[in-house]
Formats: C-alpha cells, structure tokens, sequence
C-alpha cells in the first residue's frame, strides 16, 4: 500500500487529528465539495437537484462503530425518520447503512431488531436498503446477518468488495440466495495476507466479478450496482453489458456525489442509470479521510496548505 494512503488512512482512525483537521478553512471547502452538508435538508436539495439530470440517489446517514445501545436506537430512529421524509418528497431515493451503526459490535441480536425495524418499514413503503461492508473483520458476519434478512425481506442488498482475496468464495456462496449486489472496491487498510493492495489487481478482481454479475442479472433477475469511478472499468462493463444484450438502463453504475458530476451527467444522458450516493451527519471525518485515501479527493488542497505555507 502507497505511503500516502497509509498516512490517511492512519490519520482517519486518529483522535487528535479528527479533533484539528475539520476545523481548517481548507479542510471545510474540501469537504463541501464531496457532502452538500450535514443534514438531510442539504441531502435533499441536492438529491432534487440530481434529479433534474435523470440522476437517482442513495442516502447514508455518516457514523460507525457505535459503543452504545442508545446510540444504535438513535442511528435507528434517524433512519426510520428518514424513511418517512423520502415518502414525503416522492423522489426515487434508496438507503444505505452500517451494521455498526446500529449496534453490530454491541450485540447482533439487537442489531438484528434495529435493522427489522427499519427494512419492515422500507417494505412497506416500496424503498431499498443497503447494507455497507465494512472491514474485514465484520465480512463474514456482515454475509451472515444479510442471508437471514433475505429469508424474509428481499429488499435490501449487499456491498462486496474486490479488494478481499475472498471476494469471489463470498460471491458464489451468496449466489444460490439471488442476492442483491453492489460491487466496490474497498476503502479499508487490509492486511496484504487476506486483500490485494495494488489497484491492477483489484481492478482485475472488480473485472471479473463484474462479468459474474452480468450474467446473474439475467439468469436469476437480481439487482446489481457497479459502484466505481474508474471509467476504465465503467467501459469494460458497459461494454460487457451491451454484447451481451442489455438495455443502458438495466445496467446501474454508482457514483459519491461530488466525484465527476459532468461525467455522472454524460452517462445519464446516454441512458446508463446512474445513482449518487450523497452521505450526510456530523460524524463525517472518518469516512472523508477512507475517501481521500481511495481517491485522493482534495489531496491537493492538503499538499497547498501544510507544504507551500511552511515554505512560505
């Protein structure tokens, strides 16, 4: 793994970092330009604008690894509460969340209540839920939690990431299930004994789970969302896709909003559906700095003011 994403990556789980960088000028202005704000009245005006291009959004609600059961049930309501304010717009807006959130390194069983609650209530609304991977460490029990949601609600879906050796032994475990997949890359620093590190060979493994998933959309009627913006692997895919005869809007790619928006549009307006994932909250600093080490978002703004400032 580059030094530089070692660094951030270190700095995302560093206190005294968390607790000085977001109060620099810069680090705000950065930021803005990847999250519309911190509450879901900025999500929503930046979903309706979205809107207006053709362009469908996710919804994340930022925060992780809660040590508490208040904290899980309060992460709960938000989401419920959500739920209602997307019913209430009418605008085709699906969610995300973290286990973790919701109390998965407290108690599983009261996990599993909070998310029954929440993917109950999505059911009944006709909304979708996501389920995030997290790190390796929560894999197994992540694909678990989902296989005995699924039993019951066929709403919701999971993340899989192609950074993890183990990604296409999940993948065909989760077949038999019809599952519904969204393909990543992985944000998380994993050890080189269970994960690839250099991006050729976790964009070969994402290319090879991609064709995988081609075929099941078609053979088992799952839902699927390429989640990337690497447009090398956006055309393999789509090229795919159309040899092997599907309609641009069978095929899903997803996008953070704020990463290529001319480019989100292009694809949209070639009939490609394309869905924005927009994250919201006050607990935000972790899941930027995952980000700038994934993509380097705003990595120059950091060199500009922590380099040249010294020199001048």
């Amino acid at each position: 793994m580059p030094l530089l994403k070692k660094l951030i990556l270190w700095g995302s789980r560093n206190k005294r970092i968390a607790y000085k960088l977001p109060k620099y000028n810069f680090f705000k202005k950065s930021l803005a330009t990847y999250m519309p704000g911190e509450t879901s009245k900025d999500a929503f005006n930046a979903a309706r604008y979205l809107m207006k291009n053709n362009i469908r959004s996710t919804f994340n609600i930022l925060g992780e690894n809660v040590n508490s059961l208040e904290q899980s049930r309060d992460f709960t309501k938000q989401y419920l509460e959500l739920q209602d304010d997307i019913k209430k717009e009418g605008l085709d807006i699906e969610i995300a969340l973290k286990l973790t959130q919701i109390g998965f390194d407290i108690s599983i069983e009261e996990t599993y209540n909070n998310f029954i609650q929440i993917i109950k209530k999505a059911k009944s609304l006709n909304q979708f839920i996501w389920i995030d991977m997290e790190s390796n460490k929560y894999t197994q029990a992540t694909i678990d939690f989902y296989l005995k949601v699924k039993e019951q609600y066929t709403n919701c879906g999971i993340s899989l990431q192609s950074s993890l050796y183990r990604a296409e032994k999940d993948l065909s475990t989760l077949l038999p299930y019809k599952p519904n997949i969204r393909l990543v890359k992985g944000a998380y620093e994993e050890s080189t004994s269970i994960a690839f590190t250099s991006s050729r060979l976790i964009n070969k493994s994402y290319h090879k789970l991609a064709q995988i998933l081609l075929r099941e959309i078609k053979k088992n009627n799952i839902k699927v969302a390429f989640a990337t913006h690497d447009f090398e692997l956006l055309e393999k895919i789509s090229n795919r896709a159309e040899w092997t005869g599907y309609e641009r809007n069978n095929v899903e790619f997803q996008m953070f909003y704020g990463v290529y928006p001319e480019e989100q549009k292009l694809l949209a307006d070639s009939g490609y559906s394309i869905r924005v994932l927009i994250n919201y909250g006050t607990e935000w600093f972790p899941w930027y700095m995952r980000r700038l080490a994934e993509r380097h978002l705003g990595i120059w703004e950091l060199y500009n003011y922590f380099f040249r400032k010294k020199k001048g």
